[in-house]
């Protein structure tokens, strides 16, 4: 009964806001000249302020009111949310006016934030900051500088001091809100990359090495969004190879953002893929079994082993891949990736990795004979996710590699099949009966076919 009085006391009083500004900013300076700073108005106040569409002279007057270090101690989180939207995607026309004025606020709530706070690292540096004053502050400064950039003509290609003094308050501050914060600007890195790439990399990069001390936190915001320009990867090499020996230890939970980063240097930028970069990802990685003994990932529904997530991600990028740069890779190191699995180099394939390996089968138009007589010498897994032989109907790829699907096929009966599934396959066999594959492999097909009632292949 409590709780629903304040909620429509908070519900009017958010009302009354909006209906007469001056009304609210009356309220706010009484509150400010009675010393009242716990008081719950003020958060509906910030709140509310946050969600209105204010012109310049409102928003300065805003600005003005919270301005004051008593505030920052109560609603550091508020304020630092409302300096971020002012800059978010642009902010308004008159943003880079108020920069100033913001800027000072900023300064003062970051040097009054509480350092004494608990960060759960399980559940990542990134996607712990969300919950901290410093999400919006490293986001206004972020903002702030792309802001001031694009006044400037020409573009500078490098960050004055001004902008340039919060990043390095933030590298240089050691307890756990300078971890998020740090997590924050190695999330940006492209960017930071592209205002000024000599300060970036004698200041940004150095936190990815193995003996930093946020050496964690730097690769979760780096994984967490997973953008890897062309200087950006450059950079990197190195910094990933050292970074891949703790794939088990200090990044087991950024493990699947971070395999996915990887797996686009592969794929993308490195040349030396067989012969440096595969050795050592699976040299590091874990056995099924080991696996099953650690602690399951809290950020993922599921359990991947570090090369079932690499399949995975080599599928994505098949994805978007035009019929050119699929050939390229498959010529540069694919085709020679899957033949030496086959050879158990560096590992030999779980069950689980050979389902997820041929799900690249669709995706791969010209190569799709090489790749299906490599694929039909893996040992047959278990097909859960049955997404092969959906494509093989939904795709009709039997019409352009009538043996190669007919092979495909065969091999996939042997696997096993969910009952529920198993209805799928005559719907292939059937327009691959009329092409002009082998008798044999015809025969080999009506040997399947038979084993289903004829209605199945006009379901």
């Amino acid at each position: 009964m409590k709780n629903r009085k304040l909620m429509r006391q908070i519900e009017h009083l958010s009302e009354a806001i909006k209906q007469d500004f001056d009304w609210g900013l009356e309220l706010a300076r009484a509150l400010a000249d009675a010393g009242e700073w716990n008081a719950y108005p003020w958060r509906v106040l910030i709140d509310t302020w946050s969600k209105m569409e204010l012109d310049i002279n409102k928003h300065r007057q805003v600005l003005e009111c919270l301005a004051n270090t008593e505030l920052y101690l109560k609603f550091s989180y508020e304020i630092s949310d409302m300096l971020y939207a002012l800059v978010k995607n642009g902010g308004p026309p008159y943003a880079v006016e108020l920069l100033p004025q913001a800027e000072q606020i900023a300064v003062a709530l970051w040097k009054s934030l509480d350092r004494a706070v608990s960060v759960d690292v399980k559940h990542g540096w990134h996607n712990q900051s969300v919950q901290y004053p410093i999400w919006g502050l490293a986001n206004f400064w972020l903002s702030a500088t792309l802001l001031w950039r694009k006044k400037q003509e020409p573009p500078p290609d490098t960050l004055s001091e001004g902008y340039r003094r919060p990043f390095i308050e933030i590298i240089k501050d050691a307890s756990p809100i300078g971890g998020l914060g740090k997590s924050i600007l190695t999330s940006q890195l492209t960017f930071l990359m592209a205002v000024d790439e000599k300060w970036t990399r004698e200041n940004i990069l150095p936190l990815f090495d193995l003996c930093s001390m946020d050496f964690q936190a730097a690769w979760d915001g780096f994984v967490a969004t997973g953008r890897l320009s062309p200087p950006v990867a450059e950079a990197l090499k190195a910094p990933f190879l050292n970074a891949v020996t703790q794939i088990n230890t200090d990044l087991w939970n950024q493990r699947y953002g971070f395999v996915e980063c990887y797996a686009v240097m592969l794929i993308y930028v490195v040349n030396d893929v067989l012969d440096i970069w595969i050795p050592k990802l699976f040299e590091h990685s874990l056995h099924q079994s080991e696996q099953a003994n650690r602690e399951p990932s809290i950020l993922r529904d599921d359990n991947h082993t570090i090369p079932e997530i690499f399949a995975l991600k080599v599928t994505k990028c098949l994805q978007r891949m035009n019929d050119a740069h699929k050939q390229e890779l498959w010529q540069r190191w694919l085709k020679d990736y899957w033949q030496n699995r086959l050879y158990g180099r560096p590992a030999p394939f779980t069950s689980k990795e050979t389902e997820l390996m041929l799900d690249w089968l669709p995706e791969l138009n010209t190569e799709f004979p090489e790749a299906v007589n490599l694929a039909i010498q893996m040992p047959p897994p278990s097909l859960d996710n049955m997404r092969i032989l959906a494509c093989l109907v939904t795709n009709k790829t039997w019409e352009n590699h009538p043996d190669a699907v007919a092979k495909l096929l065969i091999y996939l009966w042997g696997c096993i099949i969910p009952v529920w599934h198993r209805d799928t396959v005559p719907k292939i066999i059937s327009p691959l009966l009329e092409t002009s594959i082998s008798s044999e492999l015809k025969q080999r097909l009506e040997d399947i076919r038979v084993q289903f009632p004829m209605s199945s292949e006009k379901a």
